[in-house]
């Protein structure tokens, strides 16, 4: 029932991090005219507990308490390619990885891959992997001593720009 709604508004105004990050979102989504996200990774799956929506009256993205397959989102593959090597094989072992998209990559050594190439650039882009036409570009989130506690992404249409102009 729609009571449920009450723990997940619970836990996210109860949550440090979240409220935490909300500023910096803002800023970014003022800056670059595109609405901006904060996820963390649950398990195989990640779950977009911040958001601030650009301007614009078509807004793309994912609201708070969206979960994802980590390895269709942006902000998922930031987060699966910062893991320790162990925990990334066990992940790629224990998931199956279904297409989303005629795009979506569901090969894991291609997708294995991509994730060490995010892991050595620091940053992520994706296009059309869970939904034909939407972009992500994501950052990770880490504590001062280099914990990854999260991933700021932003997210577009693919129709707004180029991929090179939109990473730039």
């Amino acid at each position: 029932t729609p009571m449920v709604l009450n723990l997940g508004r619970s836990y996210l105004d109860s949550a440090r991090l979240p409220r935490a990050v909300t500023p910096f979102l803002q800023q970014l989504t003022q800056q670059i005219q595109e609405s901006t996200n904060f996820a963390i990774l649950d398990g195989a799956e990640v779950v977009y507990v911040s958001r601030v929506n650009n301007p614009r009256l078509l807004t793309t993205g994912f609201e708070p308490g969206t979960r994802l397959p980590a390895y269709t989102s942006t902000a998922g593959r930031v987060l699966l390619a910062m893991l320790a090597e162990e925990q990334l094989k066990a992940y790629l072992d224990a998931t199956e990885l279904v297409p989303y998209t005629h795009l979506t990559i569901t090969d894991k050594d291609e997708l294995y891959k991509e994730l060490q190439l995010i892991k050595s650039q620091g940053w992520a882009v994706t296009e059309n992997q869970y939904e034909i036409g939407l972009r992500g570009i994501s950052v990770p989130v880490k504590s001062r001593t280099g914990a990854v506690l999260g991933a700021i992404s932003v997210s577009m249409s693919v129709a707004t720009s180029t991929k090179a102009a939109a990473v730039a």
